[in-house]
């Protein structure tokens, strides 16, 4: 388990929206999961599982509704590009020919947020 805060997370000037400045904070709790083993010789599988709460504790930045028209502000919201779950499998082989190895990796977030309010 473990919680991340970002500090100075960029959020938009107040008195100038076009200008992004450093002054925002962000959260996240969340834990993970890692499972890994050899299932025959020179044969390693991985597996990891994380979930993640985050969320924009402080912004100057605001969003406006595309059917209501009404702005609101970006507290509350998940922070863009943060997947609530995510996970990797990782498979590796060490051929007896030459001390080799060869692998493969698998990563795929689910669930990614653009800006929609949790």
């Amino acid at each position: 388990m473990f919680r991340l805060e970002k500090t100075n997370a960029r959020t938009t000037a107040p008195n100038d929206p076009t200008v992004t400045v450093l002054a925002g904070n962000q959260r996240t709790d969340g834990f993970e999961l890692e499972l890994a083993g050899e299932i025959m010789p020179r044969w390693d599988v991985s597996a990891a599982y994380a979930y993640l709460n985050a969320e924009v504790v402080e912004s100057n930045t605001t969003a406006v509704g595309t059917a209501s028209g009404l702005t609101l502000p970006l507290e509350g919201t998940v922070p863009i590009n943060v997947p609530k779950h995510s996970g990797v499998v990782w498979s590796s082989y060490a051929s007896p020919m030459h001390g080799r190895s060869a692998a493969a990796c698998s990563l795929q977030p689910i669930d990614t947020p653009t800006a929609s309010t949790k």
